[in-house]
C-alpha cells in the first residue's frame, strides 16, 4: 500500500508561518489503523460552541499509556486547525497526514509509561452533510448535533477514533444563554462562563468515539417516563414549539426498553435515555443515553399520526435502542466485526416489535423481506463476506452494507435459532452481553459462546457463513430403505451468472418438514461441510418434503415444476413467502421456467394472509415490466389490473373506522400499484380528486390516503399540479413534509416537468438533502429515467461534492440498474466507473451493481418471450 502523502501540517496561523519539518525520519504515517503502543486511559473534551456561528474551539485531554518509546503519537483529527499540543507535559509539533491522522511530534521521545496528551484546536461547523460535528437551522434557530459512525469524530475533535478504544469520556460545553447542552451522560455541573454556561457531564461509560453525542441549542424537553427495571427517564430533545408532536413516541418509547430487557435478560446498561430528535432521518444513531431518531419518524402532527407513521418510528427506534444492548454495551473491537453490531440488532429488533404490536406482524414480515434481500446481493458473484475484512475506509463505508451486513445477518441468526431452539439461542446472545459488558468483542468471542452453549460443530457451520460469501443452492430427495428415512441433499453455490464454484461448501444447519396423510413432523441436522452431500434422518417415510421449515433456512431449494401444485397446500405461510421468494430467483437464471414461478402470483395474490399478497406484488417483478415493450407493458397493466384491482377497489382510497391492520397495509400496498402502475381509470380518477382536495385543505383528506393519491396523480399531472406540490413544498413549515412533497415531484411523467423537477436538484438553490429523493425517485421509473440519468450526466460536478460517501455510494448503484438496457449498458458503466471512486464504499457498490445488471440483462433475453406468453394469456 502506498504512504499517503503527508497534508499541510497545521498550527495556528498555519498559512503565515513557515513550512512545519516533517516527521522524524523513518517514521511514516499509518496506512489505516493506528499502530499499537499507545493506548487512551480516558478521553476529556471541552468545547464552546454557538450553533449559529461557523467555528467554534475547543481542548481534548487524554490519559495514555505508551508501551515503548514514541517519536509521534498518532491519533485522528481531519479539517481541524491545531492550535497547540502537548505530549507528556512538553511542546509537541502537529503534522496532519491523508486519511485523517494526526501526528504528534514531541521535541524528545516520549519515554514509556504513563503521559498525557494535550490538544488546542478549532473547527468548523458543517451545514452541507451532516456529518461530524454539523448544524441545521429551524424556525430562524440554530441547532447543532453530531453524527461520528463510523469514522467522523475526528472532524469534531481530535481523538483515538476506533472502536477497539472503548475508555470512559468526559465532556464540558459551554454555550450561550438560551441554550440547552446535552451529552451521553447526566450534566454533573453547571456554571456561569463568559457570559454563557459551561456544562460538566458525568463520566460516561467506556465508549468507542463514534459512540460520543451531544447536541446544543434552544430545545424543549419533552417527558416520555421511565423505563426499564432502574425506571430510567425518557425524554425527548425537540426543537423550540414541536414537543407536541412526538405524542405517539413519547407513548411507547420507555416500553421498548421493558421489552428489551425482557428478551435480552440483561438490564438498560445507561443512567438515561434522552431521544435526541435530529432534523433529517440521517442521523438516527444509537448513542447510548442519547439516542438520535430522525424528525421524519419520531415528529408525527396528531393529524399524521397513521399506521404507516406509527411503524416506521416504532421499527427504527426499536433497532437503535436493542444497539444499546448490542453495540454500545457491547462493541466489535474493529470493523470486520460489524456484523456483530448490526446483524444481531436487527434479528433482534423485529422480535420486540412484535412484543410492542403484534398486530404488526413485524418478525415474520421482516425475515421474509430481509432474507430476498440478502439472496438477492448474495447471488452475485461480486458479494462481500458477512465477516469480511476491513483495510482501508472504503471498507469501513463497505462494513454497512444493507443486504449483507443487515439482511444477510439477521437472516442467519434466524436460521440458527430455528436449529438450535428459541431458548437456547437467546442464551447465547445473552451469554454474550454478560461477558463483554462495557468492552469489545471480536467473532472468536461469539464462536467460542455458541460452542460453549450448542457444540463446536455448530460454531464451526456459523463460521463458514460468515466467512465466504454467496448462498447454498439445496436439492433434496426423500431415501426410504433397511436402514430407515432420510432427506439426502445435495449443495452448491448459486451464482446468479450460473458459473459453478465446485469448492464452496457449506456446513447447513437445516431444519426439513416432511408429512405423510396427517401425520407431519420436522427434524434437523448439520448437512456438508465435508463435501456437498449430507443427510437429515426422518423418523418416517413422507409423501412430501420441505428441506426449509418454517422458511428461515438461509439457502435456496431447487424446485420441480411438476411438483409445485401438490406442495404448496402443505407449506405454512412463512415457507410459501421463502418458496416465492426462491422461484423467483431460480426462474431469473433460467432454473425455473419463468411460467412457473409467474403462476404462484396467483395464489398469493387471492390468499387472506396479507404477507402473502405483499409477497405475490414482489414474485411478479420477475416480468421485469420496467423493461418491457409498449405491448407488453399494455399487457403487463392489464394484468396488474386483473390480479390486484378487485381487492384493491374492495379496500378503497379512504380508511374506515375499525378496519383489520392488514386492510390498512394492503391499501398503501395495493391502491398505488392498481391505480398508478395498472392505470386503474376509476382509482387513479379518485387519487387526483383527493390530491386537488388535500393541497386546498389538509383536514379534508386522511394522510392515510392523501399522500398515496399524491404519488398517483403525479404521474399523469399537469404544471398547475406540479406547481401546487412544490409551493406546498416550499411552504412546508414541517423538514419531512417538505422532503415528502418534493419527493413527489420526481414522479411526474410529462417530459417538461420531469425536467422542472430535475432543475431543482442541480440548481443549488434547494438544499440537495431534501432534493435528491427527486432523483431517485425519477431514476426508478420507467418514463423519467432516461432524463434523470442525462441530468445526472450532466450535472454530476454540481451534484456530487454536496454528497456524503454514503449518498454518493447510494446514487451510484441505482443509476448502475440503467445498465440493464443492453444498448447502453456500456455507457453507463463508463461513466460511473471512474466517478465512483469519489466515494467511500461505492466502487464495489458499483461493482456488484454491474453485476446485477449483466444478470438482469440475460434474464430479459432468456425469459422475455415467455414472460410475453404468460401476459397474453
Amino acid at each position: 500500500m502506498p504512504i499517503p502523502a503527508l497534508a499541510l501540517a497545521v498550527a495556528a496561523l498555519a498559512a503565515a508561518a513557515p513550512a512545519v519539518p516533517p516527521l522524524p525520519a523513518g517514521e511514516v504515517p499509518p496506512a489505516l489503523r493506528l499502530p499499537a503502543g499507545v493506548r487512551p486511559v480516558r478521553g476529556e473534551v471541552s468545547l464552546t460552541l454557538d450553533p449559529a456561528a461557523e467555528r467554534y474551539r475547543g481542548r481534548v485531554r487524554y490519559p495514555v499509556v505508551l508501551d515503548a518509546p514514541a517519536r509521534v503519537v498518532w491519533l485522528h483529527a481531519e479539517g481541524l486547525e491545531i492550535e497547540e499540543a502537548r505530549v507528556g507535559g512538553r511542546p509537541a509539533r502537529a503534522v496532519l497526514a491523508d486519511g485523517g491522522l494526526l501526528g504528534l511530534v514531541p521535541d524528545a521521545p516520549q519515554p514509556p509509561g504513563e503521559a498525557t496528551v494535550e490538544i488546542a484546536f478549532a473547527g468548523a461547523v458543517d451545514r452541507v452533510r451532516s456529518r461530524g460535528l454539523y448544524a441545521v437551522p429551524e424556525a430562524g434557530r440554530w441547532y447543532a448535533y453530531t453524527f461520528f459512525e463510523p469514522a467522523d469524530a475526528r472532524r469534531a475533535f481530535p481523538c483515538f477514533d476506533e472502536p477497539g478504544f472503548k475508555i470512559p469520556w468526559r465532556l464540558s460545553l459551554t454555550v450561550k444563554p438560551g441554550d440547552r447542552a446535552l451529552a451521553n451522560t447526566p450534566a454533573a455541573r453547571e456554571a456561569p462562563d463568559g457570559g454563557g454556561t459551561r456544562v460538566e457531564f458525568a463520566e460516561t461509560r467506556p465508549l468507542p468515539s463514534y459512540l460520543v453525542a451531544f447536541v446544543v441549542g434552544p430545545f424543549d424537553l419533552v417527558d416520555g417516563g421511565a423505563g426499564g427495571a432502574a425506571r430510567v427517564p425518557v425524554r425527548f430533545v425537540v426543537p423550540r414549539g414541536r414537543g407536541g408532536e412526538t405524542r405517539y413516541a413519547a407513548s411507547v418509547t420507555a416500553r421498548m426498553l421493558d421489552l428489551i430487557e425482557a428478551e435480552t435478560g440483561v438490564p438498560y446498561p445507561y443512567e438515561k435515555c434522552d431521544v435526541a430528535v435530529v432534523p433529517r432521518f440521517w442521523g438516527t444513531m444509537e448513542h447510548p443515553g442519547i439516542v438520535a431518531l430522525g424528525q421524519p419518524l419520531t415528529l408525527i402532527p396528531p393529524a399524521e399520526e397513521t399506521r404507516e407513521r406509527r411503524l416506521r418510528y416504532a421499527t427504527i427506534a426499536m433497532h437503535e435502542l436493542v444497539h444499546h444492548w448490542f453495540g454500545d454495551l457491547v462493541t466489535m473491537a474493529w470493523w470486520d466485526d460489524t456484523w456483530l453490531n448490526e446483524s444481531l440488532t436487527s434479528f433482534l429488533d423485529s422480535v420486540v416489535v412484535d412484543a410492542l404490536e403484534p398486530a404488526w406482524r413485524r418478525t415474520a414480515r421482516r425475515r421474509a423481506e430481509g432474507r430476498a434481500s440478502a439472496l438477492e446481493a448474495d447471488v452475485l458473484a461480486a458479494a462481500k463476506r458477512l465477516r469480511e475484512p476491513v483495510g482501508s475506509r472504503d471498507e469501513i463505508e463497505g462494513a454497512f452494507d444493507n443486504a449483507i451486513t443487515y439482511d444477510k445477518g439477521a437472516a442467519v441468526a434466524a436460521m440458527y435459532e430455528r436449529f438450535l431452539g428459541r431458548e437456547a439461542w437467546r442464551a447465547v446472545l445473552r451469554d454474550h452481553l454478560l461477558a463483554h459488558a462495557h468492552r469489545t468483542a471480536t467473532t472468536e468471542d461469539f464462536l467460542a459462546t455458541l460452542a460453549s452453549r450448542s457444540s463446536p460443530a455448530v460454531a464451526a457451520s456459523l463460521r463458514g457463513f460468515l466467512e465466504r460469501p454467496g448462498v447454498p443452492l439445496v436439492r433434496a430427495a426423500v431415501r426410504c430403505d433397511g436402514r430407515g428415512a432420510a432427506a439426502v441433499v445435495r449443495q452448491e453455490r448459486f451464482l446468479a451468472s450460473g458459473a459453478r464454484d465446485p469448492a464452496a461448501t457449506w456446513s447447513i444447519p437445516l431444519c426439513v418438514r416432511a408429512g405423510a396423510g396427517a401425520r407431519v413432523e420436522t427434524a434437523c441436522g448439520l448437512v456438508g461441510g465435508d463435501g456437498p452431500e449430507g443427510e437429515v434422518a426422518l423418523p418416517f417415510c413422507p409423501e412430501w418434503l420441505w428441506p426449509n421449515a418454517g422458511g428461515t433456512g438461509y439457502h435456496l431449494t431447487a424446485l420441480d415444476p411438476a411438483a409445485l401444485p401438490g406442495l404448496w397446500p402443505h407449506l405454512a405461510p412463512a415457507e410459501r413467502l421463502a418458496l416465492a421468494t426462491d422461484a423467483s430467483l431460480l426462474a431469473r437464471r433460467g432454473d425455473l421456467p419463468p411460467e412457473a414461478a409467474l403462476g404462484l402470483v396467483a395464489p398469493l395474490a387471492g390468499s387472506e394472509d396479507g404477507l402473502q399478497v405483499e409477497a405475490s406484488l414482489e414474485l411478479a417483478r420477475l416480468a421485469q415490466p420496467e423493461w418491457l415493450d409498449a405491448a407488453d407493458h399494455a399487457r403487463w397493466r392489464a394484468f396488474v389490473r386483473e390480479t390486484w384491482g378487485p381487492r384493491a377497489r374492495a379496500i378503497g382510497w379512504m380508511p374506515r373506522r375499525g378496519e383489520p391492520d392488514e386492510a390498512t397495509a394492503l391499501r398503501r400496498l395495493l391502491l398505488p400499484r392498481v391505480a398508478g402502475e395498472g392505470e386503474d381509470p376509476a382509482l387513479a380518477g379518485e387519487a387526483a380528486r383527493l390530491a386537488r382536495r388535500w393541497l386546498a385543505d389538509r383536514r379534508s383528506v386522511p394522510a392515510e390516503a392523501a399522500w398515496p393519491a399524491l404519488e398517483v396523480a403525479a404521474r399523469t399531472g399537469d404544471a398547475a399540479l406540479f406547481d401546487r406540490i412544490l409551493a406546498a413544498a416550499r411552504g412546508a413549515r414541517d423538514r419531512t413534509d417538505r422532503a415528502r412533497l418534493l419527493a413527489i415531484l420526481g414522479r411526474f411523467e410529462r417530459p417538461a416537468l420531469v425536467d422542472r423537477a430535475l432543475a431543482l436538484v442541480a440548481s443549488g438553490a434547494e438544499d440537495l438533502r431534501d432534493t435528491a429523493a427527486i432523483l431517485r425517485v425519477a431514476l426508478a421509473g420507467r418514463e423519467t429515467r432516461w432524463r434523470a440519468w442525462e441530468l445526472l450526466r450532466t450535472r454530476w460536478e454540481a451534484i456530487a461534492p454536496r454528497l456524503r460517501s454514503d449518498e454518493g455510494s447510494w446514487l451510484v448503484e441505482q443509476a448502475a440498474g440503467l445498465a440493464c438496457d443492453p444498448g447502453r449498458a456500456g455507457e453507463v458503466a463508463a461513466f460511473l466507473r471512474p466517478r465512483a471512486e469519489a466515494f467511500d464504499g461505492a466502487p464495489r457498490a458499483l461493482a456488484r451493481a454491474l453485476e446485477d445488471a449483466g444478470a438482469c440483462r440475460a434474464a430479459r433475453a432468456r425469459n422475455g418471450p415467455a414472460v410475453a406468453r404468460f401476459l397474453a394469456r
